[in-house]
């Protein structure tokens, strides 16, 4: 599978876990036509490790993925200054959920 380019500035995930919510489904279903540009891939968040542009290996280094869209995919890129690091005593699983999912609740 392919990766992505990277443009200045960015950073590349590789998605591990990627959640499904009801904000992820409302596109889905044709609702909220006015905000969301079709085709689109769905996912609001999820967590990843960032994966070195040049060689395609992981750094080992863990982050959310809640640039807005598309977190529904295998490779992600965020802008760098939208990177949230994930501590290492959060597990992906927990991670993945961090950015949504508690507003929902």
């Amino acid at each position: 599978m392919s990766r992505p380019l990277l443009r200045p500035g960015q950073r590349l995930l590789q998605m591990r876990y990627a959640p499904i919510n009801p904000s992820d489904l409302i596109p889905i279903h044709g609702q909220y036509a006015h905000r969301i540009a079709l085709p689109q891939v769905p996912g609001y968040e999820g967590v990843g490790v960032v994966v070195n542009p040049q060689n395609g290996h992981s750094t080992g280094r863990r982050a959310l993925a809640v640039a807005g869209t598309g977190s529904w995919q295998t490779f992600v890129t965020l802008p760098e200054d939208r990177v949230i690091w994930v501590p290492d005593d959060i597990d992906d699983a927990c991670a993945a959920q961090i950015y949504i999912n508690p507003l929902t609740c």
